[in-house]
């Protein structure tokens, strides 16, 4: 039951974080959403009895940094896009501590296919409740599709082997590395050009 409740976190959080997408710029999504490995590490304290060490105070203060230098300069308007984009780290801080406590008891792969399962049957829910299902993507489309659908096969269980080794503060605190990762991409991929403050911000993730 825990392991279902994992997936139905994960996917919400992922749902919320695309709804918030639809109306707030993508920098500052991001930005939000790299804010749970502070609240991972408080509910850690507040609720688990834990304590963060000093090393890892400092590296969620300049993962943080490193972030909002990242996404860089932005603005938004108070709707409901933007409590959407505030919800996501929320509900990935609850799914990483869950998922903690589930990876004692269960097998990574095992925790992992169960929530993907629960993943993948919430959102065909979701999406028939918003607008049904649509399937008329491009050649282009199908390829982006196919991705989304393989790299949670492998990422996910990773992730779930890290957190029942390091702990869901640690595990967060190393997954900031992510934005540093995508702007490299996007500037080895699509030509996208990094600004200073991009590099400065990467490297206090790394």
């Amino acid at each position: 039951r825990l392991a279902t409740l994992a997936g139905a976190i994960y996917t919400l959080q992922a749902f919320a974080l695309f709804l918030a997408l639809e109306e707030v710029p993508a920098a500052f999504a991001s930005l939000v959403l790299f804010t749970y490995p502070i609240i991972v590490a408080v509910a850690g304290v507040l609720f688990l009895g834990r304590q963060a060490s000093r090393l890892q105070v400092i590296g969620l203060i300049l993962s943080v940094m490193g972030t909002a230098l990242l996404v860089g300069g932005i603005s938004v308007t108070a709707n409901w896009a933007l409590a959407a984009a505030f919800a996501a780290p929320f509900l990935y801080a609850g799914y990483l501590l869950l998922t903690e406590r589930m990876s004692s008891r269960m097998p990574p792969l095992t925790l992992s296919a169960v929530a993907l399962l629960t993943g993948g049957a919430l959102l065909l829910l979701l999406s028939l409740f918003r607008e049904g299902i649509v399937i008329s993507a491009s050649t282009e489309g199908w390829m982006v599709i196919i991705a989304l659908a393989l790299v949670p096969m492998v990422g996910i269980p990773a992730l779930v082997a890290g957190l029942a080794r390091l702990g869901a503060t640690s595990a967060a605190i190393i997954s900031t590395a992510e934005p540093a990762i995508t702007v490299c991409l996007a500037a080895l991929i699509l030509s996208e050009t990094i600004g200073t403050s991009q590099i400065v911000g990467g490297a206090f993730v790394l």
